[in-house]
């Protein structure tokens, strides 16, 4: 989900926020594709715009028409571990572009920490994963830093969240 600075009251302007990718855990599911349109209908947020089809293992410039650097926030929730690794990468590449300066990608869903894999849920989790898909299964956050710094971002925080879950925050470089 990609967030601009807010327009003025009432505007929707090109530079207004854009969910343009979530997932509810559930696949596949038309509920997962219309949850943040009716979230954003419900509270009235004019300041983001509709919900786009975005497919991250594509180059950026498939993304929807997001012009390069500008978006504040890209936010991405439950993609990581149950996507081909090439979602992960383009990912990160798209958001390394698409981001302004100081920018934020922010990832949310089960990691593995140096290699290890805690608690055993996760381990069990991962294991499934794997069994339905080889290219899914959770991946490594030194794995996801290495990406980061590849494409002008670099891991500023990691916040542990309910569930075993994590949310790493990843900021792209400034130019100055």
């Amino acid at each position: 989900m990609p967030w601009r600075s807010p327009p003025g009251p009432g505007s929707m302007s090109p530079t207004s926020p854009r969910p343009c990718a979530t997932s509810c855990g559930s696949r596949p599911s038309t509920t997962a594709s219309r949850w943040p349109e009716a979230y954003r209908a419900h509270y009235q947020l004019h300041n983001v715009m509709p919900a786009i089809h975005l497919d991250a293992s594509l180059p950026h410039q498939y993304w929807g028409g997001i012009q390069p650097e500008s978006l504040d926030l890209v936010l991405n929730i439950n993609m990581i571990h149950i996507s081909p690794f090439a979602c992960t990468e383009g990912l990160f590449k798209g958001a390394g572009a698409v981001l302004k300066p100081q920018g934020l990608l922010l990832t949310y869903g089960p990691y593995a920490v140096n290699g290890q894999i805690t608690p055993q849920s996760n381990i069990e989790f991962d294991y499934s994963l794997r069994q339905r898909n080889p290219e899914w299964g959770l991946r490594d956050i030194s794995l996801l830093h290495t990406l980061a710094q590849r494409n002008g971002l670099y891991l500023e925080k990691m916040v542990d969240m309910p569930a075993n879950n994590k949310c790493l925050l990843f900021r792209k470089e400034s130019l100055v």
